[in-house]
């Protein structure tokens, strides 16, 4: 299992942010271009090599983050519109996606088993989250769901007026 820290509301204004791994070294940069027609977000490597973008595509009925992975792999994050209580599902995989998303309290699972879960980090890491991943091999592909989650997140809210951008 993998454990990952993520500052809360990682897709805002800001340049660059850093995910950090159990032992709170970065583990991934990225690179948010919030103010581009396009609001794409870059994850390199420590040695600031790209290894995926996520990048946002409005639509009439949903949100999509389209995510293009190592090797070609294109996956999609969509956001379901709804007023009370938002659903997303992921496009390209066979997960499922359930749980209190602004509360940062969801899982990750492909109907039988669990692929990753995402809660709040302890009370020491002020403003975190953390995502655990069962499978060395679903760490990014993990990491772009919950990071387009959290963009989705940041946009609703700025939508509705309880944050501004940072």
């Amino acid at each position: 299992m993998q454990r990952f820290y993520i500052q809360m509301n990682l897709f805002s204004v800001k340049k660059r942010y850093e995910i950090l791994d159990e032992r709170q070294n970065v583990a991934y940069t990225c690179r948010s271009e919030w103010f581009s027609t396009k609001k794409t977000l870059h994850v390199m490597d420590r040695q600031d090599r790209e290894l995926m973008t996520i990048q946002r595509r409005a639509g009439a009925h949903a949100s999509r983050y389209e995510v293009q992975l190592p090797e070609g792999l294109f996956i999609s994050v969509v956001r379901e519109r709804s007023y009370l209580h938002p659903e997303y599902r992921v496009e390209g995989l066979d997960w499922n996606i359930s749980g209190d998303y602004f509360h940062y309290e969801y899982r990750i699972d492909d109907g039988e088993n669990e692929i990753g879960n995402i809660s709040k980090a302890r009370a020491n890491r002020k403003n975190q989250y953390q995502a655990e991943i069962c499978e060395t091999e679903n760490a990014l592909p993990v990491l772009a769901v919950v990071l387009a989650i959290d963009s989705s997140i940041v946009e609703a809210r700025m939508i509705a007026g309880s944050i501004t951008p940072v």
